[in-house]
């Protein structure tokens, strides 16, 4: 289920190689073609979009298909400027969990994500080429502009101090004491592993300079809707000061 949105959405392949210069772009990578005559099953003379993950929709139709090469012509491109500006500090999880909160990231409209461990937080580790494919795959189905950038860390490595106001979600808490924000202003939410924080680490979270604590009032969340969950709360806030 999706929001509601202007036009027929487009079927989107993500191209991080495109050039500005390109009138006529020709697909010969086997995954691509695969993906382009199996999944897509476009025809030719249909339209297509093409993302490059830096801010630039470039629409065009296909000119050109056969079994070794699609070809595909230019008929406009649209450049963005990013203006994310919420980033997400998330517990290490496991791995079907990982996979589902970088797809709701970009799907939300995240700008970097940061999987951090903690005391009582999973030890996963993901291979690079395993979460580009996540990343592809989401990016081309939310018709997403930008990259996700995806980080890893420990908790008390984060660099508290880059952002302008800090969103702790605890559901332990008995009240949310909320500071002002601006829009514009870089934004961290941090959301605890599934295991929760520790004493020690709640104590230092608090600690922080320009942290808002928010008590959620939901029944025990998995990580991924915790994240969507936080960052819709936290846009809804933004937009009520607009």
């Amino acid at each position: 289920m999706g929001f509601a949105s202007h036009g027929k959405k487009l079927r989107a392949i993500y191209l991080s190689s495109y050039s500005a210069n390109e009138e006529k772009i020709e697909l010969k990578d086997k995954l691509l073609l695969n993906h382009f005559n199996n999944v897509l099953k476009l025809k030719v003379g249909e339209k297509v979009l093409i993302l490059d993950g830096k801010g630039k929709k470039v629409f065009c139709f296909v000119s050109e298909r056969t079994k070794k090469k699609i070809t595909l012509e230019k008929s406009d491109e649209q450049n963005f400027s990013d203006q994310r500006k919420i980033t997400i500090a998330l517990g290490n999880l496991k791995r079907e969990a990982f996979t589902e909160a970088l797809k709701k990231s970009v799907e939300c409209n995240v700008k970097k994500i940061i999987i951090f461990n903690s005391e009582y937080s999973q030890r996963q580790s993901y291979k690079t080429e395993r979460i580009q494919a996540v990343l592809k795959s989401a990016i081309e189905q939310s018709n997403s502009i930008f990259d996700l950038e995806v980080n890893f860390t420990d908790l008390n490595q984060i660099k508290f101090n880059e952002f302008n106001h800090i969103y702790f979600f605890n559901s332990q808490t008995e009240k949310s004491n909320l500071l002002n924000t601006q829009n514009g202003e870089e934004i961290l939410i941090i959301i605890g592993p599934e295991g929760g924080f520790s004493p020690n680490e709640i104590k230092y979270l608090k600690s922080l300079n320009n942290i808002s604590e928010i008590k959620a009032d939901t029944n025990i969340l998995r990580a991924p809707t915790a994240l969507s969950y936080s960052v819709g709360h936290v846009q809804g806030l933004l937009n009520m000061r607009i």
